[in-house]
């Protein structure tokens, strides 16, 4: 059209070099491929790679990681999901260790946290059976209180202190009537040689 317009004296040479180079336009595929969102760009990568990964090698648990990696980027924090994307960044332009950078961090958080979820079946399962692990933890909890208190009930000499320690002489193997520790005179009272004076 500019030229057309050159042609037939509606715009100068000078005035068309003006309007090529400010109306230019990138290469369509290149345009395109900017205006992609980021996560579907890295996704043709890891297509391509994850095949090769397939067809070469013998990865255990891929998937896994995959789904993993999935996972973190539906329910990760925007700060963790930045700062992962942030590492990949670094990698874009090595297809193979920008792959093997998304796998490694599918593998760190399938050990932090979708393997617990995977094995589960689902979140919500999850969820159950952290409440369920809890509660029976609080029942653990509750009997030892309970068998505490009876151990208070049970010995008048009880003494609350977490760092008090059976002296020696309070030892069941050698008793001897002149130890007067606590110890020794429980294991003497027990074995019925404690004798009154």
């Amino acid at each position: 059209m500019i030229a057309q317009y050159i042609e037939t004296g509606i715009l100068t040479d000078e005035e068309a070099q003006t309007l090529l180079s400010v109306s230019a336009h990138p290469d369509p595929q290149q345009a395109e491929e900017q205006d992609e969102p980021l996560l579907v760009r890295y996704g043709k990568v890891w297509d391509r790679e994850l095949s090769n990964i397939r067809k070469y090698t013998d990865t255990p648990d891929l998937d896994l990681h995959i789904f993993a990696f999935q996972d973190f980027l539906k329910n990760g924090s925007k700060e963790e999901i930045a700062e992962a994307f942030q590492e990949l960044k670094s990698l874009e332009e090595d297809d193979v260790a920008f792959t093997r950078k998304m796998l490694e961090l599918g593998k760190s958080y399938n050990e932090e946290v979708y393997k617990d979820i995977h094995t589960a079946g689902s979140l919500k399962a999850y969820k159950l059976k952290m409440k369920q692990d809890l509660e029976k933890q609080l029942k653990k909890i509750d009997k030892l209180e309970k068998e505490i208190v009876k151990y208070k009930e049970q010995y008048e000499d009880y003494i609350p202190s977490k760092s008090y320690r059976l002296p020696s002489g309070g030892s069941a193997e050698s008793p001897k009537d002149s130890d007067t520790s606590i110890g020794s005179i429980i294991d003497r009272a027990k074995s019925g040689s404690l004798i009154r004076r």
